[in-house]
């Protein structure tokens, strides 16, 4: 790693603190203390690890779809790094040359592409990426324009100790998407399609999760399984909160 000299000029308390917690914490100098401080607030700030779902049964993978004149996914791995997301994980089932044409232009995220020779599922296909995903991080899909402000939706994901946080827009039409019912943050229902939705709140496609969420994606004893039966038993359990996002927000694999 390049390290590069900087001065700081700090107040006198806070100089005081920082040697409080040198000492406390045990680093041989001031600067590692520094450096270490500002990493923990900076990662406490961003997320690292993205999973794209560009998957589907359709001809045409939806995230190559265009939008303003761009591909989706071009959109998408944009959004990511804009709040610093530093290696993204793109879960797909075919066109993997065309995936990597759009990609071509982006060469400061580390992207790792994973083709399904079978259908494995919105969840089973994070199966073969639990190495990958062992601290918080996020799954989007692939065909939907949610430009979420991360940073506002991982502090409200982290307050809440929760163990999934679901980004949530409003629309008309919801017996089309997956429903939820809110109290306060806490989802207290996730249904997927109902013929009478309770709500027009409706899963945005785009979730923080913890590395927890593997554990209960490894115990489900068949290989296809949806992001949404997790949800599901989530909600019924209070492990799914919701981020009402109000946002710019497309269904382009619906269009």
């Amino acid at each position: 790693m390049v390290r590069k000299r900087i001065s700081l000029t700090l107040d006198e308390e806070t100089v005081n603190q920082v040697d409080k917690e040198k000492n406390r914490q045990g680093f041989s100098n001031r600067s590692r203390a520094v450096e270490s401080f500002l990493n923990e607030y900076l990662d406490a700030k961003t997320i690292n690890t993205a999973v794209i779902l560009c998957g589907g049964d359709k001809k045409e993978v939806s995230c190559l779809k265009s939008f303003d004149e761009k591909p989706v996914l071009l959109h998408k791995v944009q959004h990511l790094i804009d709040y610093g997301v530093k290696k993204i994980i793109l879960a797909t089932n075919k066109n993997n040359k065309a995936v990597n044409k759009v990609l071509e232009e982006f060469d400061d995220v580390d992207v790792k592409i994973s083709k399904e020779e079978r259908p494995l599922g919105t969840a089973g296909c994070l199966r073969k990426f639990k190495e990958d995903l062992k601290e918080t991080f996020i799954l989007t899909n692939g065909d939907v324009i949610c430009k979420v402000d991360i940073e506002d939706m991982l502090n409200q994901h982290r307050e809440n100790n929760t163990v999934a946080t679901m980004a949530l827009t409003t629309i008309t039409e919801a017996k089309n998407y997956g429903v939820v019912r809110l109290k306060g943050n806490k989802a207290v229902s996730f249904e997927e399609k109902p013929e009478e939705p309770g709500s027009k709140l409706i899963n945005a496609g785009f979730y923080v999760l913890e590395p927890e969420i593997m554990d209960y994606i490894l115990k489900e004893d068949k290989e296809l399984v949806a992001i949404e039966d997790i949800f599901k038993h989530f909600s019924a359990d209070g492990k799914l909160d919701g981020y009402v996002y109000e946002g710019e927000w497309h269904d382009v694999g619906n269009n």
